[in-house]
């Protein structure tokens, strides 16, 4: 233990608190934005789908973890060990247990919102339905199994944070390591599952591409994961933990913040589209002398009213002679991006 005659507060220049809170300004607001975003997006255009659902639930824990993280540099993360007290190192190190604990279950609610996601972009029938199912049962047993490893990891629990107690832990930096490693097998078949995916849609090329393009964002995430190992090596062999910790925190926030960034923004490609090209039709309106302009539904919801369908790819605005064609797709159980292609041929052509 630290003796307690050491100082509970540092000078600014021997704390990285400000790395840490960098990150936490950068990753946090961003997530946060875009999940608000996407339950916008959802809410206007479809419906609220359990991938939702589970990308708040994600977002709740995020924040749980962050907030775990800041009070643990209240106590002394980011300090030089010897300047930390006795009870100010245990208010840490419970900090830092709780954080450690919300981060499997954190990371993989996100991951299978993202597999949900993909369930929700696919028809009603497709051969591929079953390995995605599968691919969130082995997510959730993984990180089920890690949580309860985390929480285990010291026996009794309370020698994680009082050396006092007899007592003994398990190894900590091959646990870690097995567990980036599982995570960058499931992050490398998610990030596959777009090019996957899409090449049995009917859909054109360039929307395919568009599709895999956003899908594929989170290769971010998996360099965040690669970023954080060689750290975990080095806090093996730090004698100041405490300052050699920031490192690996800095990391696992922006692996968290950009899946939930990242991941969000193809299912906010409907309000972003909506948004542009109404702002294109009224330039077009007013700039044009004559002529007709198609006929279009104005709302979503009286859309929704009308049993009209609408699904991730739809833009909210549908031209009049494309409700029928879209209904029979539709009732085929075509994906959201089929029924976007039709949609954009139909005001293509009525322009």
């Amino acid at each position: 233990m630290l003796p307690r005659d050491t100082l509970d507060v540092v000078p600014s220049e021997s704390t990285r608190s400000a790395l840490i809170y960098g990150f936490l300004g950068s990753f946090l607001p961003l997530a946060f934005a875009t999940v608000c975003l996407r339950l916008y997006s959802r809410w206007r255009f479809t419906h609220i789908g359990k991938d939702n659902v589970l990308m708040v639930a994600g977002l709740v824990l995020y924040i749980g973890l962050v907030i775990a993280t800041i009070f643990a540099m209240q106590y002394g993360l980011g300090h030089h060990i010897w300047t930390i007290s006795e009870e100010s190192a245990v208010l840490m190190q419970k900090c830092g247990f709780s954080s450690q604990v919300l981060y499997p279950p954190s990371l993989g609610t996100v991951k299978v919102a993202i597999v949900m996601f993909f369930i929700w972009c696919l028809p009603a029938v497709h051969d591929r339905k079953s390995f995605l199912y599968g691919l969130i049962g082995f997510i959730c047993v993984e990180q089920s199994a890690f949580t309860i490893a985390l929480f285990l990891q010291c026996r009794p629990i309370n020698y994680y944070w009082d050396k006092t107690v007899d007592g003994r832990c398990f190894d900590q930096p091959t646990f870690y390591y097995v567990d980036a490693s599982f995570n960058l097998a499931t992050d490398v078949v998610i990030l596959s599952l777009p090019w996957v995916l899409c090449r049995k849609l009917n859909v054109s090329k360039r929307q395919k591409y568009v599709v895999v393009a956003l899908c594929s964002l989170g290769v971010f995430t998996l360099i965040s994961t690669l970023l954080r190992l060689p750290y975990l090596h080095d806090l093996n062999q730090s004698k100041d933990p405490t300052w050699s910790v920031p490192n690996i925190v800095i990391w696992y926030i922006a692996e968290l913040g950009s899946a939930i960034t990242l991941s969000s923004i193809p299912a906010i490609r409907p309000l972003y589209a909506h948004v542009f090209q109404n702002r294109g039709k009224k330039n077009t309106s007013s700039s044009e002398s004559g002529g007709t302009v198609p006929e279009i539904i104005p709302s979503p919801r009286r859309a929704r009213a009308a049993n009209i369908p609408f699904s991730m790819g739809t833009i909210g605005s549908i031209v009049d002679r494309s409700l029928g064609r879209s209904r029979a797709r539709a009732s085929t159980g075509e994906s959201g991006h089929q029924l976007e292609a039709g949609v954009a041929t139909s005001v293509a052509k009525s322009r």
